[in-house]
């Protein structure tokens, strides 16, 4: 009786241990969330007690078959300036301006799966030529008074 339990128990371990768990089963993500999340950085602008301004960015050409791109870099990219300071800033990836931009919001099909999102942003799909054999990407944004912030990202 007493092996009958101890295999019993081994049968039980082994089905419970061999189904594929992860993070985002426990959360109620899908896997793409994730996949974003691991390509997902974010930064302030600040001065010593206050933060000025907060930029965000997704690398969407590792986690979407519809980014995968030979000749583009797509980020979607999310900043938020504290009121009195209009909006002027520039982004650029390693130096190069971003060849497009559009609007993304709530009705894009990636929104839900935004792993970083501030409800005061102002988000958009940018999209950036890419330069060959450039592994490291600087993406930058620089406000025209309150200065600039950095994100680094690995392309493939």
């Amino acid at each position: 009786m007493k092996n009958l339990t101890i295999i019993f128990f081994t049968i039980v371990l082994f089905f419970t241990g061999c189904g594929s768990k992860n993070a985002n089963n426990y959360f109620g993500h899908s896997s793409m969330y994730g996949n974003a999340l691991q390509y997902t950085q974010g930064n302030q602008i600040k001065t010593l007690t206050e933060v000025k301004a907060i930029v965000n960015a997704t690398y969407l050409n590792p986690i979407d078959v519809q980014f995968e791109d030979k000749h583009f870099h797509h980020f979607i990219i999310g900043t938020y300036i504290i009121d009195g300071y209009a909006p002027l800033y520039e982004l650029t990836l390693n130096l190069q301006r971003p060849v497009s931009t559009t609007v993304f919001d709530d009705a894009h099909p990636l929104y839900d799966q935004l792993p970083l999102y501030n409800k005061w942003a102002q988000y958009q799909i940018v999209k950036f030529k890419k330069q060959e054999d450039v592994h490291a990407l600087a993406l930058k944004m620089r406000h025209l008074s309150l200065g600039s912030v950095k994100l680094n990202f690995e392309s493939n």
